[in-house]
């Protein structure tokens, strides 16, 4: 039996703990809705992974949402015995409420032309509802005292529905007749329907995801994962994404493509990647605060380091590979002993001040540490001691600091797309490229520090001439932010790497040979240092 391959990282409410009940993705795929124990239903951006819309109105569990074809309504069904209807386009007002009759709503699905409504729950069967009048059109007689999912077909000529015991069933929605029984050990908590109608996926109360082939009934796939009830599947309208919500407090998202699991439980989307100086390891900080160093060879993760409380959003290596540098979203920097794997206690906790830390920088000789983040400026600190040695001001989010090899300047990419250059004597700016128009994400200097490139979220890359402190040529373009760069050896090639999930290699070379500036010698190591984000910081 097949498993299924979780993507992505779980979503928490922080604020609340009312656990998911159910969860919904829309049409568009950008939005998920769930219901939770505390009567609310909500609102969550699918990239972000955060509430952007909180619904109340339900006295009890809310146990069902489900969208409308268009996305322009959603529909909820609480353990209150009611269902509302929502306008989401329009500040999610409530359109009306429909007292089903039921004692308590387990499932309330839209017809997939949204023009009925059908709903089950603790007695009187199910029931059908002209979705714009809330008139009850017809009664299903249901053998069984609850029913706690239900689902249409997209051609609306069926209904799936799961309970207590007895399997899934197939019914004629139109006639209410039972045409088939799919055998099932667990009580079936969620259902959903693939497009073509040639699957049906069922979330039970094991935590189990069970995949049927609707033309033999017969199990074909299983994906774990989930450790409580699996309340809420839904599926992308192009079928290959499926999400999930349960019990255990956690949303999840799974490749129906492959059906493998791929990721060995680990959920926390990697937010930073930097390769050691020997490219045997590569260190990545994490959504969930930790730190991992992987296997480049076997491609897996050989330590996990622990100790920030949130999202961390840069790493760096020590030259010797001996030590790494991570910064957080909690406001703090920390030095790791790599082969001990523990935060050095010589120079334990940096306070940095800043609010958050998106970048933390070794200089070239290992001595200094450079930090920058949200809010007090750029601060410079001795690597061994963890004293600070000095503060630049600076006004912006500072997102990405360089150092030159020299160490007499410091380089800084921020939110307002400049690129600040600061003389580490006298921690005064030098100068200021001004192009990008939205927030700059990387900086990798070559050439001799000569030449500088840079990447930001207004979909370009760029050269610069820091002779002159002008750009080299034309942008590069890319169909969305720009995340990573790195420059080959030679310094004839850039690497980027784009949030459309492509990677491309640009041939520089002829852009520097037009203005003169292909011979300059080039660092042998200047592409280890360059951090690599998969998402840039909001």
């Amino acid at each position: 039996m097949d498993s299924g391959a979780q993507i992505g990282n779980d979503w928490q409410d922080k604020g609340e703990k009312a656990g998911v009940i159910i969860i919904a993705l829309s049409p568009n795929g950008k939005t998920v809705a769930n219901g939770s124990r505390d009567g609310k239903a909500k609102l969550w951006d699918v990239e972000r992974g955060k509430v952007i819309s909180k619904w109340t109105g339900h006295t009890d569990l809310v146990r069902s949402v489900c969208w409308s074809g268009d996305g322009e309504r959603m529909l909820s069904g609480s353990y209150d015995g009611m269902v509302r209807v929502w306008d989401v386009e329009r500040e999610n007002r409530a359109l009306r409420p429909i007292t089903t009759g039921h004692k308590s709503v387990f499932a309330a699905i839209y017809s997939h032309d949204t023009r009925k409504i059908a709903t089950g729950g603790l007695e009187d069967g199910i029931k059908i509802w002209d979705a714009n009048t809330g008139e009850l059109l017809s009664t299903i007689e249901h053998q069984e005292i609850s029913v706690f999912a239900a689902i249409y077909s997209h051609d609306t000529r069926k209904i799936a529905t799961g309970g207590l015991e007895d399997g899934i069933k197939i019914w004629d929605a139109n006639t209410g007749e039972l045409l088939s029984t799919i055998e099932h050990q667990e009580i079936v908590w969620s259902l959903a329907w693939t497009s073509d109608q040639k699957k049906l996926i069922a979330g039970s109360i094991d935590g189990s995801i069970r995949i049927f082939n609707t033309a033999t009934w017969k199990q074909i796939a299983i994906l774990e994962g989930h450790e409580g009830v699996v309340y809420a599947i839904s599926l992308s309208q192009n079928d290959r994404l499926l999400a999930s919500g349960s019990w255990d407090e956690t949303a999840r998202l799974w490749n129906l493509d492959t059906n493998l699991q791929v990721d060995g439980g680990e959920k926390a989307r990697v937010m930073i990647i930097v390769l050691s100086p020997n490219g045997k390891t590569v260190a990545s900080g994490g959504h969930d605060g930790k730190v991992k160093l992987w296997d480049v060879e076997r491609r897996e993760v050989i330590a996990t380091w622990t100790g920030h409380t949130e999202l961390i959003w840069s790493v760096c290596w020590s030259a010797d590979g001996e030590h790494m540098l991570s910064g957080s979203d909690d406001g703090t920097a920390r030095v790791w002993n790599v082969k001990r794997g523990e935060t050095v206690l010589v120079l334990g906790l940096i306070k940095t001040r800043h609010k958050k830390v998106y970048t933390a920088k070794y200089s070239h000789d290992t001595t200094k540490i450079a930090t920058g983040g949200f809010e007090d400026g750029i601060k410079i600190w001795d690597a061994n001691t963890g004293e600070l040695l000095s503060k630049i001001e600076h006004t912006g989010i500072v997102w990405i600091l360089t150092w030159t090899s020299d160490q007499k300047k410091l380089i800084a990419g921020s939110n307002d797309g400049s690129i600040k250059i600061f003389d580490t004597a006298t921690g005064k700016q030098t100068a200021i490229l001004k192009d990008h128009e939205r927030g700059v994400i990387t900086l990798c200097l070559f050439q001799n520090d000569r030449l500088l490139a840079s990447t930001s979220s207004d979909h370009t890359a760029r050269l610069w001439n820091l002779d002159t402190n002008l750009q080299i040529g034309p942008p590069l373009q890319h169909d969305d932010h720009v995340l990573g760069a790195a420059i080959s050896a030679d310094g004839k090639l850039l690497a980027t790497s784009c949030a459309d999930k492509n990677a491309y290699v640009w041939d520089i070379h002829i852009i520097l040979r037009d203005i003169g500036l292909q011979n300059l010698p080039s660092l042998p190591d200047v592409s280890l240092n360059s951090s690599t984000s998969t998402l840039s910081p909001h």
